[in-house]
């Protein structure tokens, strides 16, 4: 006995198909349509909280991280926290900086607000190759979330985090 997809389901799995390609924009349209049929579908508010984070809407992203329905993408949730956190002190501080350091995290964080996260994460690593435990660990937890967004099939992700193991170890 076939079991047939239902639209709900088709569109679930465009709009899944369209963050896996990196299609931001389209990719968090179809995600709320996906939300607009079933308030609360933790597939969709994962999704359309990737699809946020690529775009540097960190607040709107955050409202759903904090509010995350219990289910088994909670801990995917929880990984993209930080860089919500990070993108919104960055969009609300003012960014005037004579370190090095702190200037290449701002940039890269800039770059995630126009989603260029390869660029971003090029960055994120340079931070960390100056200081491991910049700001208390957070670059680190904000190229694990990009990580997160690009998801672990991702040739990309697979790269940088292998550049990242051989900065940190």
């Amino acid at each position: 006995m076939d079991i047939i997809p239902t639209p709900l389901d088709l569109n679930l799995d465009k709009a899944n198909s369209l963050l896996n390609r990196e299609i931001w924009e389209e990719s968090y349209t179809t995600f709320r349509q996906v939300l607009e049929k079933r308030p609360g579908h933790p597939n969709a508010l994962l999704g359309i909280s990737k699809a946020l984070l690529a775009q540097g809407r960190g607040q709107e992203a955050r409202d759903i991280l904090i509010n995350f329905p219990v289910s088994s993408e909670y801990s995917s949730a929880e990984k993209l926290l930080p860089l919500s956190t990070a993108l919104i002190n960055y969009m609300n501080s003012k960014v005037d900086t004579d370190d090095p350091v702190d200037a290449t995290y701002y940039h890269a964080l800039r770059l995630i607000t126009i989603g260029n996260l390869p660029a971003a994460m090029d960055g994120i690593l340079e931070v960390l190759r100056n200081e491991k435990d910049y700001k208390n660990g957070e670059a680190k937890d904000v190229i694990l979330s990009v990580f997160e967004i690009l998801g672990t099939e991702s040739p990309t992700t697979r790269q940088y985090q292998s550049e990242l193991a051989s900065v940190l170890f």
